[in-house]
């Protein structure tokens, strides 16, 4: 299968149901139109039947303008923390972003940048991989709940 794509979770939901329910002669394949967070799971009587030969979202960012790539995003919460950016630090807050002197709550590697911003990877995540070093586990805690994201960045088109 190539393309899955509904205006609905439940239109989705019931997508999955009519192509699994098809007596098929062989498997069911998907080439990255399932994104981490997808419903497919549960909408199996048996979770365990999938099977994951390779994982792919096919999404890559790499921001240069830091202060309008934070601004133009939206945040799930009102708050203000200080990213360290390549050695630039910058206020992020639910209303614009902004260069800063203020010491950093976060210190992120270049490649954190991106999935931070886009919110399908948590700070926490992050900082235990390494990529963002925090001043405060408060810090990483706020981070995840004001760039959390639902649902989980994904491009469903091979480009």
């Amino acid at each position: 299968m190539r393309d899955l794509v509904a205006a609905s979770d439940e239109a989705h939901a019931a997508l999955w149901a009519t192509v699994l329910s098809v007596d098929l002669v062989g498997p069911v394949r998907s080439m990255g139109i399932v994104a981490p967070d997808d419903a497919l799971l549960h909408v199996l009587q048996d979770p365990r039947a999938v099977r994951t030969i390779a994982a792919h979202d096919h999404v890559w960012l790499r921001p240069v303008d830091i202060a309008a790539c934070f601004t133009a995003r939206s945040y799930r919460t009102d708050d203000r923390l200080v990213l360290g950016i390549d050695g630039s630090n910058w206020q992020v807050t639910a209303d614009d972003c902004r260069r800063t002197d203020d010491a950093a709550d976060l210190s992120l590697a270049p490649h954190a940048v991106g999935p931070l911003l886009l919110g399908g990877v948590s700070a926490s995540a992050l900082t235990r991989g390494r990529c963002i070093h925090a001043t405060s586990a408060d810090a990483i805690g706020r981070a995840d709940a004001m760039f959390g994201w639902d649902p989980t960045p994904h491009c469903r088109s091979e480009f």
